[in-house]
């Protein structure tokens, strides 16, 4: 498993970790837990389906590589934006809870995916 991988499990794991030991102090309450698992689920979701689009496309044709990042970016955000519309229509959540939990995990998945990226581009490098 690549250093950055390990890095995020530790950190979301220890992350909703103190999420759930707050909620048992009864810190927080159930609409906040659950809108924080659900800004969490989507940004796995959307990570893993990055992730799997630059690992298809990396050693391919620059038209299938532009095609499946950039592409895939677009994907993503409709899904996303959908998803969040869905949530926030269909599912009493705590809405501000639920952008917090999004902004942040979404922030540090979009590093780790840069980080991803560059040291695939590093490795290639290397191998030149």
């Amino acid at each position: 498993m690549n250093q950055n991988y390990r890095i995020f499990l530790i950190i979301y794991i220890i992350s909703y970790s103190v999420l759930f030991i707050l909620y048992w102090s009864d810190i927080l309450n159930d609409s906040q837990i659950t809108s924080a698992v659900y800004a969490g689920v989507l940004n796995i979701v959307n990570f893993v389906l990055s992730v799997s689009a630059f690992e298809y496309s990396w050693n391919k044709s620059n038209k299938i590589f532009l095609l499946f990042t950039l592409g895939g970016m677009a994907f993503r955000l409709m899904f996303v934006l959908l998803a969040i519309v869905f949530l926030f229509i269909f599912l009493n959540i705590d809405k501000y809870a639920f952008i917090l939990a999004f902004f942040i995990i979404y922030f540090i998945l979009l590093t780790l995916e840069v980080l991803n990226f560059k040291q695939k581009a590093e490795l290639n490098k290397r191998k030149s």
